[in-house]
């Protein structure tokens, strides 16, 4: 063991191309031992591996998470047919019994026991339209300048009231 810890005092001081004459004095064995401990060694310079599929497998699920919530947002009113408010105006009766879409800018509202009204303004034609708001969106927070698209159905009279509420 003596000869092995000389060998190793001098081959750590030297170089692998300096460390060639030993070679010619020892067995192949104890020269690549003499190899292995005396060169220098690099650290893992590497991605970690595991952070990197932690991190892809993180991106994956947020998108579609929100991909999937923002899907579902949209599905209620989606197939609903656009109400042409001016239309609407010169006859609301003809309106009555469908399911319409109407998409704009809040510019007031009026609350009451049973819900409340809003005044939408209309985002093509720019004509208000009165909106009841039935007393089941109470907790929805609707407030003057909120642009909004509500999915109505128009009832006897010819007065369009709320079925679904999503702020765009």
């Amino acid at each position: 063991m003596l000869a092995l810890e000389k060998i190793w005092h001098h081959a750590s001081n030297f170089t692998a191309k300096s460390m060639s004459w030993l070679s010619d004095f020892f067995s192949p064995q104890i020269v690549e031992m003499c190899y292995y401990y005396a060169m220098p060694r690099r650290a893992s310079s590497g991605p970690n591996v595991i952070a990197v599929i932690g991190i892809v497998a993180f991106l994956v699920v947020s998108f579609f998470g929100i991909r999937y919530f923002l899907k579902g947002s949209g599905e209620k009113m989606k197939g609903v047919a656009k109400m042409k408010v001016d239309d609407f105006c010169e006859n609301g009766n003809s309106f009555r019994g469908n399911e319409y879409l109407i998409q704009g800018t809040v510019d007031q509202r009026w609350p009451r026991d049973e819900g409340q009204v809003v005044s939408l303004l209309d985002e093509e034609s720019e004509a208000l339209i009165g909106i009841e708001i039935p007393a089941q969106f109470n907790s929805l927070n609707i407030e003057r300048e909120q642009k909004l698209s509500i999915k109505v159905r128009v009832r006897e009279g010819g007065i369009p009231v709320a079925l679904d509420i999503q702020r765009q």
